[in-house]
């Protein structure tokens, strides 16, 4: 059986120094998936098998936040468009990222979605919480959260959430 490991940057990765044009911020954004992206392919009687590994939100920002400023460029103007996604976040991981990254970009995020499910216990009571931290999401429209399993919390979080800003889109799931 033989191996090979493709680790080279595709053709189409194109770093502008000024982005300004929305689809070139898309190609980018897409060229740095694609080169996330681990590429393992074996060869087993002729038929090749390539196995892909998705890059979440969280990883994006752990990752690649701190690199240079097109990155930094990159990863901002993504989720200004596509908001941060913190479902299926492990707690370690999502207590890294508001501490060390969240502040950075949260007067420009539009959207958040925050999880209780099993893999994110308390996810949703450990953001809001800190309702000084609301007040930088200035840009803040739509904040989705899933997996709630009681309405007093519901309650208790919509009234911080309502008295930290007037401009909210709630959506429960």
């Amino acid at each position: 059986m033989e191996t090979n490991f493709t680790n080279t940057i595709p053709r189409s990765m194109a770093f502008y120094n000024g982005i300004h044009n929305h689809n070139t911020v898309q190609h980018n954004i897409l060229a740095l998936k694609q080169f996330v992206v681990c590429k393992y392919r074996t060869e087993y009687r002729g038929i090749p098998a390539v196995v892909q590994i998705n890059v979440r939100h969280g990883d994006l920002l752990r990752c690649f936040f701190h690199l240079n400023s097109r990155f930094n460029n990159l990863l901002i103007i993504h989720f200004q468009s596509h908001g941060l996604d913190f479902r299926s976040i492990s707690k370690d991981d999502f207590n890294i990222i508001c501490r060390e990254n969240l502040h950075l970009i949260a007067d420009r995020l539009t959207a958040i979605r925050l999880s209780d499910d099993n893999d994110t216990p308390d996810q949703i009571h450990l953001f809001l919480s800190d309702s000084l931290a609301l007040r930088q999401f200035v840009q803040l429209k739509s904040l989705s959260l899933y997996h709630i399993s009681s309405n007093e919390m519901i309650k208790k979080n919509r009234l911080s959430i309502m008295s930290s800003s007037s401009s909210y889109s709630f959506q429960f799931d």
